[in-house]
């Protein structure tokens, strides 16, 4: 059944067939302090309309009824249809009165009672919001009041209403008329701090001028809510809140709603943004991002001031447009023209390797474009291959094959040596530095391997210059070969990293962190440092792997995404803000490095890894299968679920799910299907989850203090969760397993920089190596009676599946079945399997 507009029903002063002019009043819709709202019947066309009258104690305040006509006029000029238009303004014995609209439908407020909406009803209603105060501010007026119950749903699409507190700047004093009477929560502020308190941007709370850039703040916050089912900003007290709103950027809406596009992260985090310089700086720029990402993706071209001298934003947008695909599934390359000025057509196409090719592991960069942009260079198969791109064909280069793996492909200034490194240890990240001629041979070293300096980050700057970055600092080597030289040292236990000469070659730019977890990067500094001085100078705070371009921006990464930002070579500072050129970009994983996959050429050319080419799982539903094989799906959306297990009494599915960014968090779901997914664990990529055996809590991976630890908290998620185990090693990934049935000891896979193997943790005794086995061995699961640990271990002879008595006896271990080129994940559901390996009860219950 439909609700009405007007919601809040009161004792009101008109009664039952009043006449205001030619409207007979009907019924009382709702009033509030500062506004009284009826349902009426305009007599003369024979239609419902809506009437709102000054109530009785500030109708006869001047003030008050000149800002009453105020809102007349202001409603009066805006014709749209996703706004609540004024068809009559009036007086009639001493009572001032609106006639609008009568609509039929729901408040967001009251929709968003029943959960979020569904994304693509999100979106849609985002753009027509979108549309709507782009037509407002393009008339010169502002909201000030923009959230959920100030917006309606009806079956024409969304309505936009309570233009009251409009006006180009806000008022010293008296509150707005135009509040609907709907009901206001405790948190609402009347008086010279105007608005609704949980979507109020800073500068409303601190008392500045608001101007659109506000509106678009409250925009960020009510979609988010649309999207999420949650506020962006909460809290127990006022004071608290209004910290939150200045100080605070609310989780991104890809760790609430897993299943969101990845660009709604960059719309809303825009809107939310602190400073109004930092927001969008239109409602039509806003709404353009919008539509783009309605039609599949994300690349706004967007126009507005401070980007850079003789540039905008859609200048540079418009040149970023050329696109090709590398590699079959697993590397691409997108050139895109960065010349200014100058813009080119969009291309599209593709390049497919030899046979089933495997990219180089994205902890190193795999690519690299020559500076003329006429070639790319990628680590496949252990080997480097090279492209011409005016060419039909591809060779690997002789002589590139190396120990394990050629890695971090770059080519010289003159185009005519590639510099890589040559992966001797993988699981020690023990690297030589090589470089061999284009048309191969043999290489030559300029570095021999060493386990203790990892070279990672390499550039090859000037003819003679070659940088790469090591835990001693940022390194220079001649490119003939020497002693390398420290060229930036770490400052204060920082990590340094993605070093690049700037133009003139007085200035290195570089990338600084001091947080830990394989996210640490996205939180780094761009800094320049001078060769002659030694002084550095901050550039940008929020990202990492820097790289100057002849347009006069700097191309850096953050998270999966490109950003553009203008910048002074000259100066050495930026003269703008960013702007994103290119999402789902590859980047390093497990925070080791902080470089992203791409590369830029002399001519303006950008290429890049994409990771929706990456070889990962699709999107999949949950299900439950029985002994007969009959399956049940749950009543989930599809996601990228992953490491599900089921509590001890079958009620509940405790299940990460992998965030469009690759974050991933615990959620735990009623199989009943009663209640919604019920998020357990908020940022940190938790995942993995174990139910402990009795029921009470969960256990699960995550690297929120560091590397990959093991955690566990409360299932019903109250209070925090505990650490029970920390990697020793950076780099280093432990993955809880399986729990003995009487619940000390835990089963867990040490991975990363180590060679894979299996452990045990007593809650009692500490951790201690399992057994040993002479191949990688994981997912490890206790038998019923808690005697013997079945896992599976990889090894010459390929995948096998294997029981051992615990604790060791010595006895063992037994094969259990060999997998016959099959590869199994765990023997349990989970691990992105799609079929576990299930034992025979039997054969664990009797350890003889």
């Amino acid at each position: 059944m439909a609700t009405r507009a007007y919601t809040r029903a009161t004792a009101v002063a008109l009664q039952l067939g009043t006449r205001l002019g030619p409207y007979e009043i009907e019924s009382a819709i709702g009033a509030g302090g500062m506004g009284e709202v009826y349902r009426a019947r305009d007599t003369r066309l024979d239609r419902t309309v809506a009437i709102k009258v000054l109530p009785a104690h500030v109708a006869n305040d001047p003030e008050v009824k000149r800002r009453f006509e105020r809102e007349a006029k202001t409603l009066a000029v805006l014709s749209h249809p996703h706004i609540c238009p004024v068809f009559d303004v009036g007086q009639q014995d001493g009572i001032d009165f609106l006639v609008m609209e009568h609509l039929e439908g729901e408040t967001f407020a009251q929709r968003l009672i029943k959960g979020p909406l569904p994304l693509e009803q999100a979106l849609l209603c985002a753009i027509e919001i979108a549309d709507a105060l782009d037509k407002a501010h393009r008339k010169g007026i502002v909201h000030r009041d923009l959230k959920p119950g100030n917006i309606m749903l009806t079956k024409s699409g969304t309505k936009l209403l309570d233009f009251g507190l409009a006006k180009l700047r806000p008022p010293s004093a008296v509150a707005s008329l135009s509040m609907l009477p709907t009901q206001e929560s405790p948190q609402t502020a009347q008086g010279t701090i105007l608005g609704t308190l949980p979507y109020m941007a800073p500068e409303q709370l601190e008392g500045k001028e608001a101007d659109a850039r506000t509106d678009l703040f409250a925009f960020g916050a009510v979609f988010y809510e649309m999207v999420t089912g949650r506020k962006a900003f909460e809290s127990k007290s006022q004071a608290s809140l209004i910290a939150a709103i200045i100080d605070r950027d609310p989780p991104p809406i890809s760790s609430v709603a897993p299943v969101s596009p990845p660009g709604f992260d960059w719309i809303v985090g825009r809107c939310l943004a602190k400073d109004p310089e930092d927001r969008w700086q239109t409602a039509r720029d806003l709404l353009a991002a919008l539509r783009r990402t309605a039609d599949g993706g994300i690349q706004p071209a967007l126009s507005s001031p401070g980007v850079g001298p003789g540039w905008h934003r859609a200048t540079l947008v418009a040149a970023l447009t050329a696109a090709l695909v590398v590699v079959a599934i697993v590397a691409g390359v997108v050139g895109r023209n960065l010349r200014p000025f100058t813009s080119a057509p969009v291309t599209r196409f593709a390049i497919v390797g030899p046979g089933e090719q495997n990219a180089v592991t994205s902890l190193l960069s795999s690519m690299a474009l020559s500076r003329d942009g006429t070639r790319v260079v990628y680590a496949a198969d252990g080997q480097l291959y090279l492209r011409n791109l005016g060419e039909m064909d591809f060779r690997p280069v002789p002589g590139t094959r190396g120990a394990l793996a050629a890695a971090q492909p770059v080519f010289s200034p003159d185009g005519q040596w590639l510099l890589y490194a040559d992966v001797a240890r993988a699981a020690r990240f023990s690297f030589a530095l090589k470089k061999i001629p284009v048309t191969g041979g043999t290489p030559e070293t300029l570095l021999d391997a060493s386990s203790d300096r990892p070279l990672l980050d390499l550039t090859w700057d000037t003819e003679e210059t070659i940088l790469y970055t090591e835990p001693g600092g940022i390194m220079r080597i001649p490119a003939s070969g020497g002693v390398p030289e420290v060229l930036v040292k770490p400052i204060d236990g920082e990590a340094l990293g993605c070093a690049r000469l700037l133009p003139g070659g007085k200035w290195v730019l570089f990338s600084s962190t001091k947080a830990t977890g394989v996210n640490r990067w996205d939180s780094a500094e761009i800094l320049a440092q001078s060769l002659d001085s030694g002084e550095r100078r901050p550039i940008w705070r929020g990202g990492a792997d820097a790289r100057y371009v002849p347009t006069g921006h700097i191309v850096y990464a953050q998270g999966n995404t490109l950003f553009a930002l203008p910048f002074d070579v000259g100066e050495i500072r930026v003269t703008g803000s960013p702007v994103p050129i290119v999402e789902r970009v590859v980047r390093a994983d497990g925070g080791l490095s902080g470089i992203a996959n791409y590369s830029l050429s002399d001519t303006g050319t950008l290429a890049y890894v994409p990771t929706n080419l990456l070889p990962v799982a699709p999107d999949g539903v949950l299900a439950l299968v029985d002994r007969n094989g009959v399956e049940e799906k749950l009543k989930l959306p599809p996601a990228q679920y992953r490491g599900a297990d089921l509590s001890p009494d079958g009620h509940q599915l405790a299940v990460d799910i992998v965030a469009a960014d690759g974050g991933s968090d615990i959620w735990v779901y009623n199989i009943s299907g009663d209640t919604a997914l019920r998020q357990l664990t908020h940022g940190g990529n938790g995942g993995y989850p174990i139910w402990t055996p009795e029921g009470d809590r969960i256990t699960f991976r995550s690297n929120r203090t560091g590397s990959g630890g093991i955690y566990w908290q409360a299932a019903d998620g109250s209070g925090a969760a505990e650490r029970l185990r920390t990697p020793e090693k950076e780099g280093e990934v432990h993955t809880p397993e399986s729990w003995s049935p009487d619940g000390r000891t835990l089963s867990f896979t040490k991975a990363g920089s180590v060679p894979q193997s299996v452990w045990t943790l007593s809650l009692a005794d500490g951790a201690k190596p399992a057994f040993f086995v002479g191949g990688a061995a994981g997912a490890a699961v206790f038998s019923p009676n808690g005697r013997w640990l079945a896992y599976r271990e990889n090894d010459t002879a390929g995948e096998q599946i294997y029981i051992q008595p615990f604790p060791a006896t010595g006895a063992g271990p037994f094969e259990f079945r060999k997998t016959e080129g099959r590869s199994p994940c765990g023997l349990r559901m989970g691990a992105n399997c799609s079929i576990g390996v299930a034992l025979p009860l039997s054969l664990l219950e009797d350890p003889g």
